[in-house]
């Protein structure tokens, strides 16, 4: 070879080149463009035998290496290995082509597959580029859900302000075909590796929510379904009475139309900006406006001098004193133009014989001077502009200008007068509206300064303009996000203000007229009529006097039935079905109906146990009066002994502890600083069950309860609601009117504090050194902490968490310490023994109620005492006759001689065998048992008598 030494510095060269990693400071393009070609460069070369396989192959895979490190960086080098398996991909990775496949499954054909490169070198090519691969997919997965994100806070955007931002527009256009155009490489590179796609399958649900997809969005009605172009319209007569307008521009001759219109936008006045979004800031401008005449109340246009020439036409028209009067009359008509034909005719007859600039004038101050007490004729008016806007486009526009200028003329004043013109001005607009004349955005914008401002004249103002181009305007697909979320202000300023009940139902009117209800029926699930039956005598029937009535009837149901059982603990955990004052009854009824069906009780208190955890974990507050009754629920379970005092302080505490944080950087969103909610619970339980902890050790625990709910308490933003405050307030003082108070939360916390010590100091007093043994002769236990705890108990024992963490366990052991009796270690005590002896059984403590049961026993045994000495004893008549050489004898048995021990005892037996007497002869020794029971009943009824 002429130059040997070629292909060694070619492949230095290209090493030096392309081995270094990339860094972010490269520029993406001039990247993108030496990838592209070394890649093909290098592939080619090798292929051809410039340079060793193994060599061509380690630079190839260096090459993809820094490609799949750098693209977390630096994105677009997907097309670029696109190009290089297309082409290259059979040499240098072994990938034989889908078509190449089939047509070999086909027809049975083996086709050669390439020996350029070794068979290891291309394993591990085609190894990199399927590690390409999947990083891309995964990518392509994360941009999705990136896209499905904006596209559901698009969404949001636009029902609840009407329209989305365009920034945020276009950032999802060009997330879109970002996503769009890595999607199709990455389905090229997937035929080419042979490898599954990634499915989308809410892809086209998320772009519909999105600017793709407004006419989607924009068309969805109350239920979610797509706008029908019907609705916008009550019957057919008013959409042919709207939509059905004559085409003068097509059947009268061009000459006609005036050449010097046209068709701008009339400025407002000054300070007033034309697109502002806030109602605020628009209505803050309108006050201080000063360019509104107040002669436009009046209906009076001042005219301005125009510099544009007066045509031929103009003047002819103007100067002939005939037709002045002509049209004077024809003005005069309007006002009899009470039907579409009439109308319509007047339309036609002033395009042909008065269109001229001053006679526009003319009719448009006409126009706006309608009487405030013919408010039938707006809708025919409008229709006249309506048909004369395509021919004279100025018309439409100076009289929507018009009415603006007096719309804002009127919120500017603020009058309680002149009713009847502002709510002709508001009618004017909304039947300027329907006929596409006054842009729905201006009415839009119109209806939103409004509701800004809702009080007296305005509300009727925003009523009469929803009542007439309300409908149109929810059903439209461009104005009905905005609509509705109008409709909702509204809604609110009703139920927030004190309003007449005109003005509600004013409101009211105005909402159906423009939402109109759904006579759909509702889909429910059929159920069998005993499930029925179970549900009307729980949730409608039951009340203080048929209690008893219903727990008959559910003890008549079949508990064996799975089905049954299953639905009526369902039907009883159910407490938020109930009227809230009903959850006593319920309680009342699952008491007596445990004494039947044991079962019941504990699944109920599971469910409802299950309910209150569930409700702190979602946190949703439409389920807050769900919750409040449920809490209710499990107060009055325990008041029916159906729940222990543990499970009542366990949830207790679940509300201090479960998803709270005290971090001020990091809050919880299940237990925000701001929610109060959790505190209403725990007063509403307390309330309910709270008066029985007033003895003994559940006395002690809620006491400890009550120091670290303040500690909570104090932990919450202040200042505490009103309603939250007086509720704590109250219960504290109904349950423990002698409590301390903590002024802060350091005074709580410290308290709080104090008490963990003196647990941990017990909880180490008890776990140090203890041995377990067991004694049995003495019945006496050796405890070791080693072996008396569990790893459960270990772990619940020794939970370390924030300072609001731990405290259920302490109560806990608190418990366990009052039920052990008084074992509790001094607080100066520091050496003791190791092995610790504990008497085995229960303790007995004595109380009053034990005094009181013994004196009671003492007084009905000497009562009883007493009356059997009184008694006369009487002898029982033997139902068997003596034998007559019996009676003569002394002989009885158990008789006085005195018994020694060794001696025996002989008595006489009389037996009856059919209807004669049998004698026989029984011999027992002096100590037995049967004769020592004998002596003992005859003694003692010897003392009786």
């Amino acid at each position: 070879m002429r130059y040997g030494e070629f292909s060694g510095l070619l492949y230095s060269e290209l090493a030096k080149l392309y081995s270094p990693a990339i860094s972010k400071e490269d520029d993406k393009q001039q990247l993108l463009v030496k990838y592209r070609l070394g890649l093909r460069t290098v592939g080619e070369i090798t292929i051809a035998g410039i340079f060793p396989a193994n060599h061509g192959i380690n630079l190839l895979c260096t090459m993809l290496k820094n490609i799949t490190i750098a693209d977390k960086f630096v994105q677009g080098f997907l097309p670029v290995v696109v190009s290089l398996t297309k082409h290259l991909g059979e040499e240098v990775a072994g990938i034989a082509l889908k078509k190449y496949l089939v047509y070999s499954q086909r027809y049975k054909l083996d086709f050669p597959k390439s020996e350029l490169i070794p068979a290891d070198s291309q394993a591990e090519v085609l190894f990199l580029l399927r590690e390409y691969f999947q990083s891309q997919k995964t990518r392509l997965n994360l941009l999705h859900k990136e896209i499905k994100q904006m596209g559901a806070k698009n969404k949001h955007a636009l029902q609840m302000k009407g329209e989305i931002p365009e920034d945020k527009r276009e950032e999802f256009e060009k997330s879109q075909k970002n996503f769009d155009k890595i999607s199709q490489s990455l389905t090229s590179l997937a035929d080419l590796l042979d490898e599954e796609m990634p499915s989308f399958p809410d892809q086209q649900c998320t772009e519909e929510g999105t600017s793709s997809g407004f006419e989607v969005l924009f068309g969805m009605n109350k239920a979610g379904g797509s706008v029908d172009s019907s609705n916008l319209w009550m019957d057919e007569d008013a959409r042919s009475f709207y939509e059905s307008l004559p085409d003068l521009k097509a059947s009268m001759p061009g000459i006609l139309f005036d050449s010097n219109t046209r068709n701008s936008e009339l400025p407002l006045p000054e300070n007033i900006s034309a697109n502002e979004e806030d109602p605020a800031k628009l209505l803050q401008e309108i006050r201080e406006s000063e360019d509104i005449d107040d002669s436009i109340l009046e209906g009076t246009i001042k005219s301005e001098e125009d510099d544009t020439p007066t045509s031929p036409t103009d003047q002819t028209v103007c100067t002939t004193p005939t037709s002045v009067t002509t049209f004077d009359g024809f003005l005069t008509n309007l006002s009899n133009c009470i039907n579409r034909q009439l109308i319509d005719t007047a339309a036609t007859q002033f395009i042909t014989n008065f269109n001229n600039k001053g006679n526009r004038k003319k009719l448009l101050s006409t126009l706006l001077r309608v009487p405030r007490n013919r408010l039938d004729l707006l809708s025919f008016y409008a229709r006249l502009v309506g048909i004369l806007a395509p021919c004279v486009p100025d018309i439409g526009p100076e009289i929507v200008h018009s009415l603006e200028r007096e719309f804002y003329h009127h919120v500017r004043k603020k009058d309680q007068i002149n009713i009847e013109s502002k709510i002709k001005n508001v009618r004017f607009i909304g039947e300027l509206t329907k006929f596409r004349i006054c842009k729905k955005a201006q009415a839009l914008k119109c209806l939103s300064i409004l509701t800004h401002d809702f009080s007296y004249h305005h509300i009727e103002m925003a009523c009469s303009l929803l009542e007439n181009c309300g409908r149109f305007l929810y059903n439209s697909p461009d104005s009905q996000p905005r609509t509705k979320v109008l409709l909702d202000i509204m809604l609110r300023h009703k139920s927030t203000l004190h309003l007449d009940a005109h003005y509600n139902n004013m409101i009211e009117n105005a909402f159906y007229y423009t939402v109109p209800s759904e006579q759909s029926k509702r889909v429910e699930k059929e159920i069998c009529p005993l499930f029925q039956y179970i549900e009307k005598l729980l949730y409608k029937d039951m009340n203080k006097l048929n209690v008893e009535k219903i727990l008959k009837q559910m003890r008549k149901l079949n508990w064996k039935d799975e089905d049954v059982f299953e639905f009526a603990v369902r039907a009883l955990s159910r407490s938020w079905k109930v009227k809230y004052n009903n959850v006593l009854l319920l309680a009342d009824l699952i008491g007596g109906l445990v004494a039947y069906q044991e079962e019941v009780g504990i699944r109920v208190v599971d469910n409802v146990l299950e309910e209150i955890r569930l409700g702190l974990e979602v946190n949703d507050p439409t389920m807050n009066q769900q919750r409040l009754s449920t809490v209710r629920f499990l107060g009055e379970l325990y008041n029916y002994t159906l729940v222990e005092a543990s499970i009542i302080f366990r949830t207790l505490y679940m509300f201090l502890n479960f998803g709270f944080s005290t971090s001020t950087e990091n809050p919880s969103s299940l237990d925000p600083t701001d929610n109060y909610f959790r505190i209403r619970m725990i007063c509403s339980l307390l309330e309910t069950c709270g008066e029985y902890f007033d003895h003994g050790s559940n006395r002690k625990r809620l006491d400890n309860f009550f120091i670290f709910f303040q500690c909570y308490v104090w932990m919450k933003k202040r200042p505490l609601p009103i309603l939250i405050e007086f509720s704590v307030t109250d219960m504290m003082e109904s349950l423990r009117p002698d409590i301390v108070y903590y002024e802060s939360y350091e005074d709580s916390h410290k308290a709080a504090v104090e008490l963990e010590s003196q647990f941990d100091k017990t909880l180490r007093y008890l776990t140090s050194s203890y041995d377990v043994t067991t004694q049995p002769a003495n019945g006496v236990t050796n405890v070791n902490s080693k072996q008396s705890l569990s790893d459960e108990e270990d772990d619940e024992y020794h939970r370390k968490g924030n300072k609001s963490k731990g405290k259920t366990e302490t109560e806990e052991l608190q418990d366990e310490l009052d039920s052990d009796g008084e074992m509790s270690p001094s607080d100066n005590q520091e050496d003791y023994q190791d092995d610790v002896v504990l008497s085995g059984g229960i303790k007995h403590i004595t109380c009053l109620e034990d005094d009181e049961f013994i004196n009671a026993l003492d007084k009905a045994m000497s009562e009883d005492i007493q009356g059997r000495r009184s008694d006369t004893a009487k002898v029982p008549v033997a139902d068997i006759a003596i034998p007559m050489k019996l009676k003569g004898t002394n002989l009885k048995p158990g008789g006085d001689t005195d018994l020694k021990e060794d001696e025996h005892l002989t008595f006489t037996l009389m037996m009856k065998k059919g209807h004669k007497s049998q004698v026989g002869l029984c011999v027992y020794e002096s100590t037995s048992a049967c004769i020592m029971k004998s002596l003992f009943y005859f003694c003692f009824i010897n003392f009786l008598v």
